[in-house]
């Protein structure tokens, strides 16, 4: 089973904004409100025109694991690897609201990694699929003329953008641990990577 990711660039859309609700008994985790923008090589754009909206009311019984929210991140993911270029934005702002429940990791902006092939190709092999997915120069050459050996080692640029603020509210009935009003940006190469 094989997969081609090789458009030059791709953009994804939402012209208008997102309003997500969690509520009764329900947990997530990783749950990004403004969309996802990933190049691998190329470009990627995924824009979100008005407002990224999370509103948590859940419950937590201590039965389960229940009304727990981990990972939520209101603005948008961007991630970039062998020269590849992203941008994730969301341009009216964002708000979280946590009315009860437990929240962990909760994040107002967004998220900006840019990594090297073989970082990747590390963690995936720690879980034995470096069998499946790899990015070695010499197997891409055959599908990709523009792929080189210098790409397998080379980060890329990416950039969550939330513009017109962030807005957070936690309730009495919350408890939250790590929570951060801006973004977070992650950056591993071995050449270059921003």
């Amino acid at each position: 089973f094989e997969i081609w990711l090789s458009a030059n660039s791709t953009e994804a859309t939402v012209d208008g904004s997102t309003d997500i609700s969690i509520n009764n008994g329900a947990s997530i985790a990783g749950l990004f409100g403004g969309g996802s923008s990933i190049a691998f090589g190329g470009n990627s754009v995924s824009t979100v025109t008005g407002s990224s909206s999370i509103t948590a009311q859940t419950q937590t019984t201590g039965d389960d694991l229940e009304g727990i929210s981990l990972g939520v991140i209101a603005g948008g993911l961007s991630a970039a690897l062998a020269d590849g270029t992203s941008l994730s934005e969301v341009q009216q702002g964002t708000s979280i609201t946590l009315n009860q429940g437990l929240g962990i990791g909760i994040i107002g902006g967004g998220v900006a990694a840019a990594s090297d092939t073989a970082f990747i190709e590390g963690l995936l092999a720690q879980k034995h699929y470096d069998q499946y997915i790899f990015f070695e120069g010499e197997y891409w050459d055959e599908y990709d003329s523009n792929w080189s050996e210098e790409l397998d080692n080379k980060g890329g640029d990416a950039t969550s953008t939330v513009r017109n603020g962030t807005h957070m509210t936690a309730g009495s009935d919350t408890t939250s641990v790590m929570i951060m009003g801006g973004g977070i940006a992650l950056s591993n190469s071995s050449l270059e990577s921003t």
